[in-house]
């Protein structure tokens, strides 16, 4: 009992133990986070756009009533684009629609296949419909591509070609005989092809960072001034650059404006909302960035 005392007395002329937040920073910093993280209600499908366009997980559009000019296609750093993206498409006069599914490279034809204990997401199944529908429908001039840039080398899942065209050497060699096809068959359908450049992982998810648990945090983890960013591009960097060399698309490079507003920017406002993800603020950020 008088160890206990003497502790707690120690910690209470301390302000508390070292990692903890006080109070009211803590809340101020709960209220924050909460507040820029906050993704509107239905920020993966609305129900319209589903009904209307049967798509799978994500489904959104800028303007229901209106055709589509532009389509986004990708998994969950496809969505994190959109608000932003879209943002971008209503203020030059178009109409931008989201498809896609998480956890599945945008890759036509391509079964990705998953190893026990993971969970099988039947990504062909999924694809190939909204690739169908971009394909044929001819209001859309611009396709945009987005997929997590080490989506494709996770050792719990093996791909398969649904055309059997593509050799399975190894997924590097995979992925870019995969996004090559999939560019050169939109741009023979008279698309115009984007790939979006991916932002980096962090190191730490920010919603762990004691937001709203301050006894159990990291402090210098989850330093705000000093989060680090994960630097695993190189293999991505080389798939890019070899598709470039065989398809006409382009590449809207993020990477000009990472530093100093992601994954929090100087004025302490949150860009991201876990350890991958976009926060749908820092989504909006590209808004007036983007130029096609």
């Amino acid at each position: 009992m008088v160890v206990v005392g003497i502790s707690g007395f120690v910690i209470y002329q301390a302000g508390g133990l070292p990692a903890r937040i006080d109070d009211g920073q803590q809340g101020q910093l709960s209220a924050k986070f909460r507040s820029q993280l906050a993704w509107p209600e239905s920020y993966n499908r609305t129900e319209a756009c589903g009904e209307k366009y049967g798509a799978d997980q994500y489904c959104l559009i800028g303007d229901i009533n209106k055709s589509p000019t532009a389509a986004l296609i990708g998994d969950s750093h496809a969505n994190h684009f959109y608000p932003g993206l879209s943002e971008y498409f209503k203020r030059v006069n178009g109409n931008l629609i989201l498809l896609g599914s998480g956890g599945c490279p945008p890759f036509f034809a391509v079964e990705r296949i998953a190893k026990p204990p993971a969970v099988n997401l039947e990504c062909y199944k999924r694809t190939v419909r909204q690739y169908d529908f971009v394909l044929h429908d001819k209001s859309i001039k611009t396709v945009f591509i987005a997929f997590h840039h080490n989506l494709t080398f996770k050792d719990d899942y093996f791909f398969e070609d649904k055309l059997n065209q593509l050799k399975i050497e190894n997924n590097y060699q995979f992925t870019v005989d995969a996004l090559t096809r999939t560019i050169q068959m939109l741009e023979k359908n008279g698309k115009k092809v984007v790939i979006i450049y991916d932002t980096p992982d962090l190191l730490v998810d920010l919603k762990e960072c004691g937001f709203e648990r301050p006894l159990f945090s990291n402090k210098e983890k989850c330093n705000l001034s000093q989060i680090s960013m994960v630097n695993d591009f190189a293999e991505y960097d080389k798939i890019l650059t070899t598709v470039q060399k065989n398809t006409h698309v382009q590449i809207f490079d993020t990477r000009p404006y990472i530093a100093d507003n992601f994954p929090i920017d100087k004025a302490g406002n949150f860009n991201y909302w876990d350890s991958t993800h976009l926060s749908y603020r820092g989504s909006l950020f590209f808004a007036d960035k983007y130029h096609f």
